[in-house]
């Protein structure tokens, strides 16, 4: 099929195959699946009439190469991007001059520890990098996944506990004045229970005013579902000034979706 495995026994394995010259391309990938993968892209690309470069897995390429590639793919195929979008541009300002191939997955559990403190805020950073770094592997551009032997860290499910009134009072008494957009969705957090994800991707379309309630198309789970609005969240709500299209959530300086109460640094001391 165009694939083989050298060193045997190494589980790295290659893509081989004729271009439209007739000259043979070898590219070293890494699992069987991704050589496999890669095999069948690159007949495509050549049937195509795509001319492959003498070099196509150039020495060197940087690990901020392959994480805005994979920016672009999560645009193209995670419902939830936005927290990529906020991630991955860290991850280039910090790794992105190193050469992809080589960072260590020492290296990764390290810088994953320093720059991330909820077992379950390491384990989201992992799997992004690790996502960067299949999706790279997919395309030969790098030998293998660091990131796949980064341990997971054990995460404690620990009880639910909700707000008592009055520590709700004193979170909303430390919301500037001047950020009501920001008091509006904590409000809205705490009235409806959605996710982070969930409430940030609201559009005005989806807000049913007259029934009361936000109609989720985009679920965690992948199911859809209707959350009901109390007062306190109706008042919220129309507080944001409701239009008929675009984002719940627009940031009061540029007018763009907002995609996080972290954006406000106020309110980010508040909720670390």
């Amino acid at each position: 099929m165009g694939v083989f495995e050298r060193p045997k026994k190494s589980g790295i394995w290659w893509a081989r195959y004729a271009g439209s010259d007739g000259s043979e391309h070898r590219e070293k990938v890494g699992r069987k699946s991704d050589a496999m993968a890669l095999y069948h892209r690159r007949k495509a690309e050549i049937r195509s009439g795509v001319k492959l470069p003498a070099n196509i897995r150039a020495k060197g390429i940087t690990f901020a190469f392959i994480a805005e590639a994979g920016l672009a793919w999560s645009r193209q195929h995670k419902r939830d991007y936005h927290s990529d979008e906020l991630r991955i541009p860290h991850l280039i300002a910090d790794l992105g001059h190193r050469e992809a191939d080589s960072i260590k997955p020492s290296e990764l559990d390290a810088y994953i520890t320093a720059h991330a403190k909820a077992p379950a805020t390491q384990n989201r950073l992992k799997a992004l990098i690790s996502m960067i770094y299949r999706e790279a592997l997919r395309n030969g551009q790098v030998t293998s996944n660091p990131a796949r032997l980064v341990r997971m860290r054990p995460v404690s499910n620990g009880r639910i506990r909700w707000l008592t009134d009055a520590e709700e009072s004193s979170l909303l008494d430390h919301i500037p004045s001047t950020s009501p957009v920001y008091r509006a969705a904590i409000l809205i957090a705490l009235h409806t229970g959605m996710r982070h994800g969930e409430q940030f991707s609201v559009e005005w379309g989806q807000v049913e005013m007259a029934s009361r309630q936000i109609y989720l198309s985009k679920t965690k789970n992948g199911s859809d579902r209707h959350v009901p609005l109390n007062s306190v969240a109706l008042a919220a709500l129309q507080s944001l000034v409701p239009r008929k299209t675009g984002p719940m959530y627009r940031s009061p300086r540029t007018g763009e979706r907002l995609q996080s109460l972290k954006k406000n640094s106020g309110v980010a001391a508040l909720i670390q």
